[in-house]
């Protein structure tokens, strides 16, 4: 009698069959239908739609029988068309309109490839950190239960759970290297796509709502400009890039591109994070750069930086420096985090009446959005990972959120691997700022877990060429940290 889930032993078969590609197509139509009774945009564009449709239910049918090339194009959709943004809404309204309805579509494609191949991905249950993540995500899954927006926390808690089961899937299935390289070279196109946006659609690159005006003016872009992209915020775009910067290191450093491809692609990335003036995200890079360096330099750097600091306090010249990170030279500015302490106040008061369970899974904007008297811009979200865990999770949702950081964190002390570390350590700074993987439905997440499952399946997998790991030349530091006990 066969163990496996009665659609992973039909999948293996190849006998899903075009019923189920015409069911797909079918539900997506309707879905389509939905939406477009919305969205005047959707009704306009549903005659080609269709066919788009049918397409990719074919692609959906080639992913579940874990065609290689259907699960790359899924991957690669997502990281692509399903991470920009072409619309402005007001704060606290995060309706349904085309482009939510894609994000559902793709979510929808994820998980049921997932789930009719989930038999196969039973290894992964070894891992710890992998197990604490699902925990998560069937925390987060039931949150909607008693979120007080469960029409948001629903749809983005199901987001979650399809980014962890199909990047399982992806590294099972699919040879790291193909995996890595493909990620790789699609955010490469997004970020130099991004790079040309200025000369693409200057009205939306800029995170200021006078670009255009400024640019005919005096014919450039003053200096406090922000460049967002076709991401609709700064800090958005600079998180995708940084994680774009975690897979130019993994392809440099396992060997699977020259120095002529990684070094433009790592100039191009850090250009865009300058660009973006992410000062959260630029201090995560520079301490997941730290992270990864023979650990005798980093000592030798951290009791430098350490001294430095010191003579700063004793000097007396705190605010000179403060005003240097500050924006428009503004010390207190930087000093409150440009209000965000004050957000967080507010947010821990809310935490504080229900500490157990929390509001639910992304409902920040819809509600407690809506309470808060500040700044507008801050009322979309805590600007804090952990409080914001707390917040939407509770205790209850943010202790195997911890339990799985504490043990990547004595992974990066026990079992370095640049790659990886970079991508926790910096997730971990720039939780200190800003929301992140996995408090919310965004591609890093998907990549995040990815990047996690490739760890796992290497560490349980058995010595050889099934688990080896093709490591080639970066730096010599790197080289040298590999020599260290």
């Amino acid at each position: 009698m066969s163990k496996k889930w009665p659609l992973t032993v039909l999948t293996d078969q190849g006998n899903l069959g075009w019923p189920v590609v015409l069911g797909c197509t079918l539900g997506a139509t309707l879905l389509w239908v939905g939406i477009a009774t919305l969205s005047d945009s959707a009704a306009i564009l549903l005659p080609i739609g269709l066919p788009l449709l049918i397409g990719g239910a074919y692609v959906l049918y080639q992913a579940a029988l874990r065609k290689h090339w259907a699960l790359l194009t899924l991957m690669i959709l997502g990281l692509t068309l399903l991470s920009v943004t072409f619309r402005r809404r007001e704060v606290g309204s995060p309706g349904l309109d085309w482009q939510v309805g894609l994000k559902v579509l793709a979510w929808m494609a994820m998980f049921g490839v997932f789930a009719v191949n989930i038999s196969r991905l039973r290894l992964f249950c070894a891992d710890r950190v992998l197990m604490a993540i699902l925990c998560l995500c069937l925390l987060i899954d039931l949150s909607t239960a008693c979120s007080v927006a469960p029409e948001v926390t629903g749809p983005a808690a199901f987001a979650v759970t399809a980014f962890l089961g199909f990047s399982c899937l992806l590294a099972n299935e699919i040879p790291e290297r193909t995996l890595i390289l493909s990620a790789f070279w699609a955010m490469s196109f997004i970020c130099l796509v991004n790079a040309l946006s200025p000369l693409l659609a200057p009205s939306m690159a800029f995170g200021h709502d006078d670009a255009e005006l400024i640019m005919a003016t005096h014919g450039a872009v003053m200096a406090d400009m922000r460049l967002q992209g076709f991401f609709g915020q700064p800090n958005i775009m600079a998180r995708y890039v940084s994680v774009f910067l975690v897979f130019v290191l993994a392809v440099a450093y396992r060997g699977y591109v020259t120095k002529l491809v990684w070094i433009p692609n790592a100039v191009l990335a850090v250009g865009l994070l300058l660009s973006t003036q992410s000062r959260g995200t630029l201090l995560a890079v520079a301490a997941g750069a730290f992270s990864i360096i023979p650990r005798r330099l980093a000592l030798m750097s951290a009791t430098l930086g350490v001294v430095g600091g010191v003579a700063v306090l004793v000097s007396g010249q705190t605010d000179t420096i403060l005003a240097l990170v500050g924006r428009n030279g503004d010390a207190s500015e930087a000093l409150d985090m440009a209000g965000r302490a004050d957000l967080w106040q507010f947010v821990w008061g809310l935490i504080k009446q229900r500490p157990l369970l929390g509001y639910g899974f992304n409902s920040f904007e819809v509600y407690a959005g809506r309470l808060w008297t500040g700044q507008v811009g801050a009322g979309v979200a805590a600007h804090n990972n952990f409080l914001s865990m707390l917040y939407t999770n509770g205790v209850l949702g943010t202790i195997p959120f911890v339990a799985g950081f504490l043990m990547l964190l004595r992974r990066w002390i026990t079992e370095p691997d640049p790659a990886r570390d970079f991508f926790v350590i910096s997730t971990l700074v720039f939780s200190y700022s800003e929301i992140d993987m996995p408090s919310f439905a965004f591609v890093p997440s998907q990549l995040f877990f990815t990047m996690l499952a490739l760890d796992a399946k290497k560490r349980i997998l058995p010595p050889g060429p099934a688990g080896a790991h093709n490591r080639g030349p970066v730096t010599a530091l790197i080289h040298q940290q590999e020599a260290v006990p």
